[in-house]
């Protein structure tokens, strides 16, 4: 059997581990919130760029014309 000091160890040792997945948990989820974020940052760009491309082939071939 299990003494009371164990069980309060335990107890204790239990709380900080689920302390500590709480915080895992949210920061995972901050960064895959960031992640998101980001993801839709670089879609802009690359939508940018897109287009930025696509004005300077149209420039190109109107000087070339």
């Amino acid at each position: 059997m299990y003494d009371s000091v164990s069980v309060v160890q335990m107890m204790r040792l239990k709380a900080t581990m689920e302390g500590d997945v709480q915080q895992a948990n949210a920061k995972a989820d901050k960064m895959e919130s960031s992640l998101i974020e980001s993801k839709h940052e670089l879609l802009k760009v690359q939508e940018m760029l897109e287009m930025a491309s696509k004005d300077l082939e149209k420039k190109v071939r109107c000087q070339h014309k």
